[in-house]
C-alpha cells in the first residue's frame, strides 16, 4: 500500500465522529467475479456508508446512497484519464495537483471520448486536495525558540539560528529520484555534488512509495473486516506514548514490533529533521509533491523551483532555484543561504506553521468531507481550495505530452 494512502486512512480513523472501513481488491473475502459495489454490499451488509473513497484505480464503484469520491494518482503520460483509472460513476473526483483539473477535466473532455457505453454521466465535482504529511511522525527535532531541557536552557542566550542549526548536523541533502527526464533540476544538482561543484552536500536515496510488511508477522490485534486501528502497534510507525506503554507490558514484542511495517519511515523522518537544506524539484509537471509537505513539517528548509499551485504557501520560505541553472549557480545560492542561520531558522519555522495549518492528513480528511457535503447540496463543476497557475508543464517525454496551450 502506498504510504500516503496509509496516512490518510490513519487520520480518518482518528477523526472524531467517523467510522472507517478500509477494504478492497486483493483483501481477504474480495470476490473478483463481482464488481466493487457488490463486494461492498456483501462484506458490510449492516453498514450504511455516507462516503465511499477510492484511490488510483477506481473499479467503477457506484452507490445510490453514499457519495462516491475518487482520488486520481499521478498522470504520467496521461495515464490517469485512461478508462482503467478514470471513474465514470464518481460523484466527486479529486486531483492532488490543481493544474491537472484545468487540463484534464474540462466539460468537453468529460462528455467526449471518456463517456461510458451506458450513456454520458452528469458532470461530477472536481476538486483539488494536495498530498498530506503525518504530523505525528514528521516534526522538527527541537523548536529553535523553545528550550525543552536544562541543557537547552543553558544555551538560551545563543541565537535562534544557532540553536536550530545545531540540531541539524547535515548541511545540504539532495532527496528523491534524479532522473533527468522527470527531474532535470535534481539531475543537475546530483551532477554538481558528484563533481564537487556543489559543496557541503550529499545525496540521500529515494524514500520509496510502498509500505512493506514484515514477512510472517502476526497481527497483534484481530479486527473485524475493514477495521483499521491507528493505535495498534502492529501497524503504527512511530514511537507514540501508546506504543511505549504496550512495549512495557509486552517486552518480548519489542524487537518484532520495531521492525514492523514502516521502519523506513522513521529513518526518513530522522533524515529530514537532521538536515538544514533539503534540495529537490517539482518535476517537469511543476507539481507540489509530497516532499514539500514532509520537509516543511520537519523543519528542513526546501531549495527547489516553485510549483504551479499554492504559490502563496511557498512564498519566502523556499530557496528559489530554476531547472536551467548550472551547478555553479546553484552552489552559489545554496552557500549564501547556508551561511545565514537566522534566515534559515525563520524560514523553517514559518514553513512548519504553514504546513501544520494546511497539509496535515486531518486537513485532507476535512476537505474530503467538505467535498461530500458539496455534492449532497448539488454542487458540480470545480472547487479549488488553494490558488494555482495554469502554466506550461509536460506529462511525459516529447512535445506531444505538453500542456495544450503551450505546444
Amino acid at each position: 500500500m502506498d504510504r500516503y494512502y496509509y496516512d490518510e486512512v490513519k487520520a480518518a480513523s482518528a477523526h472524531p465522529g467517523l467510522t472507517v472501513r478500509m477494504w478492497g481488491p486483493g483483501w481477504p473475502g474480495y470476490d473478483d467475479k463481482l464488481d466493487a459495489s457488490e463486494n461492498i454490499a456483501l462484506a458490510f451488509p449492516n453498514v450504511r456508508f455516507d462516503v465511499i473513497y477510492t484511490k488510483t484505480r477506481h473499479h467503477q464503484v457506484a452507490s445510490d446512497s453514499a457519495v462516491v469520491v475518487h482520488a486520481t494518482a499521478d498522470c504520467h503520460d496521461f495515464q490517469c484519464v485512461q478508462p482503467e483509472f478514470y471513474p465514470m460513476h464518481a460523484d466527486a473526483i479529486t486531483f492532488r495537483y490543481a493544474g491537472e483539473i484545468l487540463e484534464l477535466a474540462r466539460p468537453e473532455q468529460w462528455r467526449g471520448s471518456k463517456a461510458p457505453a451506458v450513456g454520458s454521466p452528469r458532470m461530477p465535482l472536481f476538486f483539488h486536495s494536495p498530498d498530506c504529511a503525518d504530523d505525528g511522525l514528521l516534526h522538527p527535532a527541537e523548536a529553535a525558540n523553545v528550550p525543552r531541557s536544562a541543557s537547552a536552557r543553558s544555551r538560551s542566550s545563543r541565537s535562534a539560528g544557532d540553536r536550530w542549526a545545531e540540531q541539524r548536523p547535515t548541511l545540504i541533502r539532495l532527496i528523491g529520484h534524479s532522473d533527468a527526464t522527470w527531474y532535470p533540476l535534481r539531475n543537475r544538482v546530483r551532477q554538481g555534488i558528484e563533481s564537487g561543484e556543489i559543496a557541503n552536500a550529499s545525496v540521500y536515496r529515494h524514500v520509496g512509495y510502498v509500505l512493506q510488511s514484515l514477512k510472517n508477522a502476526a497481527s497483534v490485534q484481530q479486527q473485524e473486516v475493514g477495521v483499521f486501528d491507528p493505535y495498534d502497534p502492529a501497524v503504527e510507525h512511530h514511537v507514540s506514548a501508546y506504543f511505549l506503554l504496550y512495549i512495557q507490558l509486552h517486552p518480548a514484542l519489542h524487537l518484532t514490533l520495531y521492525y514492523l511495517k514502516r521502519q523506513n519511515q522513521r529513518a526518513w523522518a530522522a533524515v529530514l529533521a537532521s538536515t538544514q537544506i533539503c534540495v529537490f524539484d517539482s518535476s517537469i509537471l511543476r507539481k507540489a509533491i509530497r516532499k514539500f509537505h514532509e520537509s516543511f513539517m520537519s523543519g528542513c528548509v526546501v531549495a527547489s523551483d516553485i510549483p504551479l499551485e499554492m504559490e502563496d504557501i511557498f512564498k519566502d520560505v523556499v530557496i528559489p532555484l530554476e531547472p536551467d541553472m548550472t551547478p555553479g549557480e546553484i552552489n552559489n545560492i545554496l552557500q549564501v543561504y547556508l551561511a545565514d542561520k537566522e534566515r534559515l531558522a525563520w524560514m523553517a519555522m514559518e514553513a512548519f506553521k504553514r504546513a501544520r495549518m494546511h497539509w496535515t492528513c486531518r486537513n485532507k480528511v476535512d476537505r474530503l468531507l467538505e467535498a461530500a457535503e458539496r455534492v449532497v447540496r448539488g454542487d458540480r463543476g470545480y472547487w479549488f481550495p488553494f490558488g494555482f497557475s495554469g502554466g506550461c508543464r509536460r506529462f511525459g517525454k516529447g512535445d506531444s505530452k505538453r500542456t495544450e496551450w503551450c505546444k
